[in-house]
């Protein structure tokens, strides 16, 4: 399959052009050999989308606090034996879901590398991004049920043209779109592939690249079983 790539700097305004000579892992190896790598665990987001709106929550405390996001966090060794588990627990802890409908899709269908210079001394993050989209009436009230307010996160319905990208984290209005325009097709199998680089603070994007990916579910389900879940059981040995 094909795939459509992005690259561009923060000075770049329109995240439609494509440039065809480069790829996500190019810049993503040209990162690796210019940044040292502190941390590679995997962490997950989880977004949940009905009819046009898009479910996210506000980070009431630790790190992104003040911002709109979607659910997720760290794999806990401890308690997660793969990543799509992980994202289910963040999903309970984080909002009270513990059960989503089964004739909804929970896939894989993104991966963003980050890095960030500045505060978390380069550290580069490996964020795998699941969705879940609720096309039924009776599967948007069996997560409605359960959908409450926790410690952490304070949800909120949002209708796609309502987004609050002004208080979301700088990346999340050029692959969100994606991400939304990728749910209102009936198979929702297509997804991307991004990296971002934070040089200076967390509210200002350095270079980045955004990499479509037509078979993103295909492709995410075979790389999380042969990397992250051996990244997993690692460091359940080495604790």
């Amino acid at each position: 399959m094909a795939r459509s790539i992005t690259t561009m700097s923060s000075s770049t305004t329109s995240p439609n052009e494509h440039a065809t000579s480069t790829t996500t892992t190019t810049i993503i190896s040209s990162f690796h050999k210019l940044t040292p790598k502190k941390c590679q665990k995997p962490l997950t987001l989880i977004f949940i989308i009905k009819k046009q709106k898009i479910l996210l929550a506000m980070k009431k405390r630790g790190f992104g606090m003040g911002r709109w996001n979607g659910f997720g966090g760290k794999i806990e060794a401890e308690k997660d034996a793969s990543v799509r588990e992980g994202a289910l627990r963040e999903l309970h802890e984080e909002s009270f879901i513990h059960e989503l409908p089964k004739k909804a899709p929970f896939n894989c269908i993104g991966r963003i590398f980050f890095n960030f210079q500045e505060e978390l001394e380069k550290s580069l993050f490996v964020v795998w991004v699941f969705c879940c989209v609720i096309r039924d009436e009776s599967d948007e009230q069996l997560v409605e049920e359960q959908l409450r307010e926790s410690e952490e996160m304070k949800p909120q319905w949002f209708a796609f043209d309502e987004i609050p990208y002004d208080s979301m984290w700088p990346d999340d209005k050029l692959w969100v779109p994606i991400l939304l325009e990728n749910a209102q097709k009936k198979d929702n199998i297509a997804g991307f592939e991004a990296f971002f680089d934070f040089p200076e603070s967390f509210d200002e994007i350095g270079e980045y690249v955004i990499d479509r990916i037509p078979n993103a579910v295909e492709v995410f389900q075979e790389e999380m079983k042969a990397s992250d879940l051996g990244r997993i059981t690692k460091i359940r040995k080495e604790e």
